[in-house]
């Protein structure tokens, strides 16, 4: 259970000003994370755009060519998808949202018991109101962390992806479902070095 704000009547103002720099300084800091983050999903998001657009121009190209290659096109256009949805989950980390920074409008202390009340009582809601500030921010940054972790998990998994596509299309143009369990099956086994592979 989170403690509860205390009375700030008996605070020294050594402490309380203590406490405000604390949670400023804490403030600061999420600031300057959350734009490390947002750099990252905006990098990412390149790639993934770059990445898509590649690989859906590739796929239809290798689909509607003269002589279409299946396998390759159905691959190609399956781990596009994969990183569209990896580029949407990217960019929606890099969405504009409420961040709250160190600071407060002046017009917040103007009311009679901030101009002449003792400062150590003011210091200390400001104080609360950091840590509001720090509740939410931490949110944002978490809710905005998995995004990005979905973006590279799907990035980090197209080409598997793309591998279990062509191996698929392969065997249904091969000879059907039986082919591709027994053509992937072989795959695997080899790769893993399995006896009788």
């Amino acid at each position: 259970m989170e403690p509860q704000a205390p009375d700030w009547k008996g605070v020294m103002l050594e402490t309380a000003r203590e406490i405000l720099r604390q949670g400023e300084l804490y403030l600061s800091a999420q600031l300057t994370t959350a734009l490390a983050a947002d750099q990252r999903a905006v990098r990412l998001a390149g790639l993934f755009s770059a990445a898509t657009s590649g690989l859906l121009a590739g796929g239809l190209a290798l689909l509607t060519a003269d002589s279409p290659v299946v396998e390759l096109g159905t691959a190609a256009l399956v781990m596009g998808v994969t990183m569209l949805v990896g580029l949407w989950f990217a960019v929606k980390a890099t969405r504009p949202v409420d961040f709250y920074v160190v600071g407060n409008h002046p017009r917040q202390w103007w009311t009679e018991d901030d101009l002449h009340g003792p400062l150590s009582i003011a210091l200390g809601q400001q104080g609360e109101h950091c840590q509001k500030a720090i509740d939410h921010n931490a949110e944002v940054l978490a809710g905005n962390g998995r995004s990005l972790r979905v973006a590279l998990t799907l990035g980090l998994w197209t080409p598997v992806v793309g591998i279990l596509t062509a191996a698929m299309a392969w065997g249904v143009t091969a000879g059907g479902a039986a082919a591709v369990v027994l053509a992937v099956g072989t795959k695997v086994s080899a790769f893993l070095g399995c006896p009788g592979s």
